[in-house]
This record gives C-alpha cells, sequence and structure tokens, in this order.
C-alpha cells in the first residue's frame, strides 16, 4: 500500500517543503543590522533528499548565502526534517581593543652601536578593521598585510629605524608626527559563517 503524505504544494512531499512560515532571523553582530541569520525549517521524504550546495543564495532574501544545512533527522510521520541556514554578507567595520606593541629603537645607521632611542613595549589602543567576503579562496581574494618589522639594506629584520632602514628613520619619525598607523600583527582569516571569511587587519599609532 502506498503512503500518501498531505503535502501543501500537492507533490506528495518530493521536493522540500518549508515549515517556517518567516525565516527566523539572528542579528549576529550588534553594530552591523546588515549581518542577518535567517534560519527555516524543512520536511521532505526520505528517498528524495539531498543536500543543498553551500553558497546557494536565498530564493527570497537577496544576497543571504547558504552556511549551514543539519543534518536530517527521520520523523515519526516518516518524513526527514532539517534546518537550513542563510546568511549575508557583514558590512566592513573598525572597533577598538587595548593591545601592546613593540615600537622601533632610533639609530643614525644601521652600523652604529649607539643608539638615540631604545626599544620599547607599551600598551595603547590599537585598531581592529574588520572585512568580509564569500569566497572558497580566501588567501586570494583578501589581501595579507603584514606587521610592520623594519629590515635593513640585506633585507634583514631590524629592531630599529635607521638613514639605511626601511621605512627610514626619517620616515618613521613622520609617521610618528602625522599620528599614522601601522600594522602591528599580521591579517588574520577566519571561517564566520559557511564559506563566508572574516579578516581581521590590526594597527595601532606609531610612537
Amino acid at each position: 500500500m502506498t503512503i500518501l503524505y498531505d503535502a501543501p504544494n500537492g507533490n506528495n512531499f518530493e521536493f522540500p517543503v518549508q515549515l517556517t512560515v518567516n525565516s527566523r532571523i539572528q542579528l549576529p553582530i550588534k553594530v552591523d543590522p546588515s549581518a542577518l541569520i535567517y534560519i527555516e525549517q524543512f520536511v521532505q521524504r526520505p528517498q528524495f533528499w539531498e543536500p543543498l550546495a553551500l553558497d546557494t543564495e536565498h530564493p527570497t532574501h537577496a544576497g543571504a548565502y547558504l552556511v549551514e544545512e543539519t543534518s536530517p533527522k527521520l520523523e515519526d510521520s516518516g518524513l526527514f526534517k532539517w534546518l537550513r541556514t542563510y546568511a549575508t554578507i557583514p558590512g566592513d567595520r573598525d572597533e577598538f581593543e587595548q593591545t601592546s606593541f613593540s615600537f622601533p629603537a632610533y639609530k643614525v645607521d644601521s652600523s652604529s652601536d649607539n643608539t638615540d632611542r631604545s626599544q620599547f613595549t607599551q600598551s595603547v589602543v590599537g585598531k581592529v578593521s574588520f572585512s568580509y567576503k564569500l569566497t572558497t579562496d580566501p588567501i586570494a581574494d583578501f589581501t595579507i598585510e603584514p606587521i610592520f618589522h623594519p629590515v635593513d639594506a640585506s633585507s634583514n629584520k631590524v629592531r630599529f629605524v635607521a638613514s639605511d632602514t626601511t621605512p627610514t628613520r626619517t620616515s618613521y619619525e613622520g609617521d610618528v608626527t602625522a599620528g599614522n598607523f601601522i600594522r602591528s600583527k599580521e591579517t588574520e582569516i577566519l571561517r564566520w559563517r559557511g564559506n563566508i571569511y572574516q579578516a581581521k587587519n590590526f594597527q595601532v599609532v606609531a610612537l
């Protein structure tokens, strides 16, 4: 005897049927109302169930992409039930946090044994810049910014700035005077949701 299900679309649950009338919405980043998570529940006959491809765009919520799909569970009704989660791509933003950084010494040139200023480490307020992309290759699609580190004429990393380093002492002193930012840490990349990746860039004011 064939079991017939009372499917609302009249196809006997051959295709997924959404149970949630309205998507359940979450705001994962309180300061960014454009970042939205949509969660929806579906049912379907087990023999027809197939996972939906990651990054599939939501049929009605423009700019929201599939980032997670739970494993289906067999209900007493004989139907599979599962959740699909979609997310929009958050906007760029800056946040601020306490950090510490080792600022370079001052020398006349690389060969000098004397320093006009010693290297020092200080606790400061740093700026963290967040950006997001939908990608399967974050290394290629994000610019990885290295930590600020002076190098001498032979491209060796050094802990000072001088007339023959990059940047030069004059250039660095100009950054200090102008209150310019320098990179205090290499760019961090992490998976935010599904194939939406987050990049964090760290900066402090040159001292």
